[in-house]
């Protein structure tokens, strides 16, 4: 057997080299770039996460905030980081999981702008889990707390209007624009010029120059089937009452008139009970005229005059004041 010595077996090996690493490269990239660094910056990273929550990507800019303070727990925007964290879930509408985290960070960071903040962005989570009393609750305590003049004129003109917007529907209408004013009138002097309460006052009192319809006429009206639902501009079922109340009676009256007394008293007591409900249904629908005319004017009133809290925070890396509503 003959044996073949290449004489330049450098030049073979150079020859081949290229298409090795080119292979190796393909099979194995991730080996191949193992090398590289990559350089987390925290302005770089704060500002990715800022840029998702402008763009109301609210999911990743939590998670993006939670990264930055992860790698850069000592930066001075940490409570600024941590703030972003709880409004992106309020924002994304998880708000049991926001006033949680609220909750957290106001025992971390104690009595600060963004914890005082926080106070509404809680009452408001309240709200959207239909928790009315604990919302007032977290406002409440707010104004026990906070030393803070401005903050507690806020709180107060929030408290007026969580009882105008949702108001307790055991009590009069009366009765909650009594609540709603009696913390309006716990503004200072100041808020009552920046919060505008003079102009909301004069424009509650249009209230009482609505259109109203009297459960009680309403009921009287019903004695005629039909009269009651006419009287609260339900007119379909005015009508549908009527020619219901009267196909009974009219059965009713063939039955007996027929000595068929077992279906006649059969059909007197079904017709008795759609007689009642027409009387019923003509007192539910007065009421109910009266609060889609109450909230419809509560609503025009807030697009009217409804303003929003602002928040301010100082940014001492820039040495800039930022306003911003919740």
């Amino acid at each position: 057997m003959q044996t073949i010595f290449l004489k330049y077996p450098s030049m073979l090996f150079l020859k081949v080299l290229p298409y090795g690493l080119l292979f190796f490269y393909i099979l194995f990239p991730s080996a191949a770039q193992a090398g590289k660094e990559i350089l987390l910056n925290p302005d770089d990273q704060f500002l990715y996460a800022e840029d998702c929550f402008l763009k109301e990507d609210y999911i990743n800019a939590a998670s993006e905030f939670k990264r930055f303070i992860f790698f850069f727990p000592k930066d001075e925007r940490k409570e600024l980081a941590n703030y972003k964290i709880g409004l992106s879930l309020y924002r994304s509408g998880k708000y049991q999981e926001a006033i949680q985290f609220f909750h957290q960070f106001q025992e971390e960071y104690g009595d600060t702008a963004f914890s005082r903040n926080a106070s509404f962005l809680i009452a408001r989570s309240y709200l959207a889990l239909d928790r009315k009393g604990d919302a007032i609750i977290s406002l409440n305590n707010l104004t026990v707390l906070t030393k803070d003049i401005q903050i507690k004129d806020y709180a107060y003109y929030e408290l007026g209007w969580i009882w105008l917007l949702q108001p307790s529907y055991r009590l009069s209408t009366e009765e909650n624009e009594k609540h709603a004013i009696s913390y309006l009138k716990k503004v200072s002097a100041e808020g009552y010029d920046e919060l505008k309460i003079a102009e909301l006052e004069n424009e509650l009192q249009k209230y009482e120059a609505l259109s109203q319809k009297n459960p009680i006429i309403a009921g009287s009206f019903s004695i005629v089937p039909g009269l009651g639902q006419l009287y609260c501009e339900r007119y379909q079922d005015s009508v549908t009452a009527f020619l219901l109340n009267v196909a009974f009676g009219i059965a009713a009256f063939e039955a007996f008139d027929h000595e068929n007394y077992a279906l006649g008293g059969l059909i007197s007591t079904v017709g008795f009970g759609f007689y009642a409900g027409n009387i019923y249904g003509a007192v539910s629908s007065a009421h109910k005229y009266n609060r889609d005319q109450r909230m419809n004017f509560i609503e025009l009133l807030k697009q009217k005059t409804r303003i929003q809290i602002p928040f301010k925070y100082e940014d001492k890396r820039l040495g800039v004041t930022f306003e911003s509503a919740f």
